[in-house]
């Protein structure tokens, strides 16, 4: 929650009376609390203001706000307040203090998740089979040396063996605008999805032999050149195996001619402009982000083929308890004669998906998704949790309960398959109501009642998930 001081309130008021004396302050300190971890410059570095700035009043009364919300979006700080603790009329100068509340950065979590799409496949069509359980150990530590960096690692076991490690340090240079990071996956299974009928995905399971095993690993540099936009470039290198039995009994078009190894390397430019009120859970603001990925780089790569990906959002705060989404995204894969099963994936994976089919994927070469969601706030309170945690950043938790309503539009075109799967090529439309649940600012649960156009209703889970 956002926090001015009086007296901030009390020159915005009577601003009349003080433009005839100065409509100019200057900055002259910027004081920092509450950031035992966080270096001074990181903090500085989301502000769009700095010490010896000298600004319009307006402007600066616009400032702070934006800059908490910068810093809230940083996921660092639970809370984040920005206020005026001395100014100089005599000589338009002001000192600001900035409070923090750090948020808890170590989250060294066991593993218990599902190896399907969503909740609801798992809990219908597998019939809560244990056998596909993931289990193992995730370590993610935010802030991992105090410059904003972060490192996560993966040992997981069950139904997919995975060993993952990745790290993000964003700031390399003393302008803090080049950052880097890297990562390295290797993963197995015993089963595999090896084709779509009916627009479900099906199963092979072989206990006594790996089926598929994919190793990958990233290099990206990123560019931010200031607190909304950012670049990054990224180099990756894939190799995936399947048994002999896929390409053999299975599926031959599963790589592609038949073939039981894919390797090829991307190259792979990404683009956001993000002017979120808060990231994780916008009410306000916009974002564009578009994405160039070249697969097959080399002569010798099985895979040449480029794909485009475009998306934005847009929320309209009508109070401070109504607000409405619209989410657009569109994607294009070229060179049909290279494309897989593999990689003819459209809807239904990840967060690629349209309320109500979430029973459903919509495999295809191209695709559209228009979303939309309209949200009351019926609950927001900082619940105290001293009684159930010893962290001292957990005890208080902002929590936040929205009753929505929406609707989506989807459209995949697929001109090997569609014969095979009905909901190929023409409209699919989706309307929902729910609740979604935020605490903490960067934590999102959400239980959706929907309906799709074959008249199919469903209760969804899903986590953190924007519209």
């Amino acid at each position: 929650m956002f926090r001015f001081s009086i007296l901030l309130f009390f020159f915005i008021g009577y601003l009349g009376s003080l433009i005839g004396q100065s409509t100019y302050v200057i900055v002259d300190d910027i004081l920092i609390i509450g950031n035992k971890k966080t270096k001074n410059y990181i903090i500085k570095r989301e502000l769009t203001f700095a010490e010896g700035d000298t600004l319009p009043i307006i402007e600066l009364a616009e400032a702070i706000p934006q800059s908490e919300r910068n810093l809230l979006n940083t996921q660092l700080f639970n809370t984040v307040s920005i206020n005026i603790i001395d100014w100089n009329t005599q000589e338009s100068r002001v000192v600001i203090e900035i409070q923090v509340g750090e948020a808890w950065y170590i989250f060294p979590a066991p593993i218990f998740e599902l190896a399907d799409r969503n909740f609801n496949v798992w809990w219908v069509e597998q019939h809560r089979a244990l056998n596909r359980i993931n289990l193992g150990l995730r370590l993610k530590y935010r802030n991992f040396t105090g410059n904003a960096d972060e490192l996560k690692t993966t040992f997981q076991f069950g139904y997919t063996q995975k060993y993952e490690i990745n790290y993000l340090y964003p700031y390399i240079n003393n302008k803090l605008t080049l950052g880097i990071e890297g990562n390295l996956l290797y993963a197995q299974n015993r089963e595999l999805a090896y084709q779509s009928i009916d627009n479900k995905l099906v199963f092979h399971r072989d206990d006594d032999e790996l089926l598929f095993q994919r190793f990958r690993a990233k290099l990206g540099l990123k560019y931010r050149p200031n607190i909304f936009a950012t670049h990054v470039f990224r180099i990756e290198h894939h190799r995936n195996n399947v048994s002999a039995t896929v390409p053999n009994r299975l599926n031959p078009e599963f790589f592609g001619a038949g073939r039981s190894n894919l390797q090829f390397h991307v190259l792979e430019y990404e683009f956001e402009y993000d002017e979120h009120d808060l990231r994780i859970y916008p009410q306000d603001g916009f974002a564009i982000r578009t994405k160039i990925r070249r697969q097959g780089i080399l002569p010798g790569d099985d895979v040449q083929n480029w794909v485009f990906r475009l998306e934005g959002d847009q929320y309209f705060r009508f109070s401070p308890y109504v607000s409405l989404g619209t989410y657009g995204l569109g994607q294009l894969t070229t060179n049909l004669d290279q494309l897989n099963y593999f990689q003819y994936r459209a809807l239904g994976y990840d967060n690629d998906y349209v309320r109500g089919y979430e029973y459903y994927v919509v495999d295809g070469k191209s695709f559209a998704l228009w979303k939309n969601k309209l949200k009351w706030m019926i609950f927001n309170r900082d619940l105290d949790m001293a009684r159930w945690t010893p962290f001292k950043a957990m005890k208080a938790m902002p929590a936040r309960l929205y009753l929505t309503t929406g609707f989506d539009l989807g459209y995949v075109e697929d001109p090997l398959f569609s014969e095979k799967n009905p909901l190929t090529n023409q409209w699919l439309c989706g309307q929902t109501v729910g609740l979604d649940l935020m605490v903490y600012n960067n934590l999102v649960y959400t239980v959706e009642l929907s309906r799709n156009h074959l008249n199919e209703y469903g209760v969804y889970l899903h986590f953190n998930v924007r519209l």
